[in-house]
């Protein structure tokens, strides 16, 4: 079986390394007005596409690039 790499996009997940730069900043409140869902993705909503990725399920999966952003893409935000 070949082993395929694709990625998933993930927006903007707050974690020790980058939450100063996101929360209650300019930067921060900018993100989450373009992001239709107004607020911050959580580590754990990263599980099901890993998961997915992961499992045999994707095996015919080729060219994909999942986005778990809370719809940041589809906002037409192009900055």
């Amino acid at each position: 079986r070949a082993s395929v790499s694709m990625p998933s996009h993930p927006a903007f997940f707050p974690t020790e390394l980058n939450e100063h730069l996101v929360n209650g900043t300019a930067r921060g409140k900018e993100l989450l007005m373009r992001t239709p869902m107004k607020r911050f993705g959580r580590p754990d909503e990263l599980v099901g596409v890993a998961t997915l990725l992961a499992s045999d399920a994707a095996s015919f999966l080729t060219g994909q690039c999942i986005a778990v952003d809370g719809g940041f893409l589809a906002s037409g935000v192009s900055e």
